[in-house]
């Protein structure tokens, strides 16, 4: 026979804690207050996020336009003044005869003292020819219509050269002005003279421009 009480229902449950039940009016458990600290943190986190991104897009606009001023073609540079530009004269020669042209003012008919260029008519089939004058220092057939200076310092042609003046002719001739003060300071020019066209006649037509150039 046991000497213990029998034991009952209650002796196997422990007695807890015990909380507070919600009123008979209420919906359920009282929330917790509101955490205005938290609410303030993340307001400033989003403020900050927003002027970092604001300062990021105006780097970004900057960047574009440096990269785009980088990349910018340079200005084209202004071409050389010129005295005259694209001046017509019209040379007539006829058989064995010899006209003489100044590219200073420019004009034909000229004393041969101050002629730059010389035009040889042709007789028959014969083709007028072009050659330097008296006054001409120095002159140059390029072949080409830009490069004058250098190709009259590398590759000058005698005074007693003489080109077929046929249509395309180009040449280049180092003049000097016989007064300096209507060419600049030394009155040293460089003029470059293109055939445009030849007529059955033998008259030439010519286009001559001109530019200062150092003595």
């Amino acid at each position: 026979m046991s000497v213990f009480p029998p034991a009952t229902p209650a002796d196997f449950f422990e007695e807890g804690p015990t909380e507070r039940l919600a009123s008979a009016g209420s919906s359920g458990p009282a929330e917790p207050a509101p955490r205005r600290g938290v609410v303030f943190a993340v307001l400033m986190a989003l403020l900050s996020l927003l002027v970092s991104a604001g300062s990021g897009l105006i780097a970004w606009r900057a960047l574009g336009r440096a990269e785009q001023a980088y990349h910018r073609a340079p200005p084209v540079s202004s071409a050389p003044v010129t005295t005259y530009a694209d001046e017509a004269l019209r040379v007539q020669g006829g058989c064995g005869t010899t006209t003489l042209v100044d590219l200073d003012e420019p004009r034909v008919n000229v004393p041969s003292a101050g002629a730059d260029l010389r035009y040889q008519g042709a007789c028959g089939q014969a083709v007028p020819q072009l050659a330097l004058g008296a006054g001409a220092l120095a002159g140059s057939r390029p072949g080409y219509a830009d490069g004058c200076g250098e190709a009259v310092r590398s590759r000058p042609i005698s005074h007693l050269a003489t080109s077929p003046a046929s249509k395309g002719l180009i040449l280049c001739v180092l003049t000097r002005a016989a007064s300096p003060t209507a060419a600049g300071a030394t009155g040293v020019r460089l003029v470059r003279v293109q055939v445009t066209e030849v007529t059955g006649d033998g008259t030439a037509y010519l286009r001559a421009t001109s530019w200062p150039a150092a003595g």
